[in-house]
């Protein structure tokens, strides 16, 4: 007999699994209405909300002191160093290390490209903060190319988008 009870209790908790489970989720209740979003870590290059994504998000100072923030290595240099970029004039940029998750400056970072490791936007630049760090992430996620923020152009931004 106890065994007969144990599963009827358990279809009845089952049921009811799924009945909460199916219920309706209407837009009405779950949707956070667009006035309410901080826009302002907005990425300038995707819109892609840059905050959301502390691990890759980057924040750019430009030359104004006014601050601009991507959700990714590859969305700020489509913005800086790509040709149709609109955002020449910086004074600093910084992004986070891939292995200690801090802020480094773009022009101190190591960037692999190629690897396996996926950004928000898919294939990224992957910094980190020094040789010995991007040959080591370059062979644990089988990586293609080690690169300096200097030597970074449109024909390897192009590689990466694709």
């Amino acid at each position: 007999m106890p065994i007969k009870n144990f599963k009827k209790t358990l279809n009845g908790l089952f049921i009811s699994f799924l009945a909460f489970a199916c219920q309706s989720n209407s837009p009405e209740k779950k949707a956070i209405p667009n006035s309410t979003r901080d826009t302002k870590y907005d990425c300038a290059h995707c819109a892609m909300p840059a905050n959301e994504y502390p691990k890759w998000n980057v924040k750019l100072t430009t030359a104004d002191q006014k601050l601009k923030w991507f959700c990714s290595p590859r969305c700020m240099l489509m913005e800086v160093k790509h040709p149709q970029g609109k955002l020449k004039n910086f004074s600093l940029i910084q992004l986070v290390e891939y292995y200690e998750t801090r802020r480094i400056k773009a022009e101190d970072a190591f960037f692999v490209i190629g690897s396996k490791v996926l950004g928000p936007m898919g294939n990224d630049f992957v910094p980190v903060k020094d040789s010995a760090s991007a040959v080591e992430f370059k062979n644990d996620h089988e990586g293609k190319q080690i690169i300096r923020f200097k030597d970074i152009d449109t024909r390897l931004i192009e590689a990466v988008l694709k």
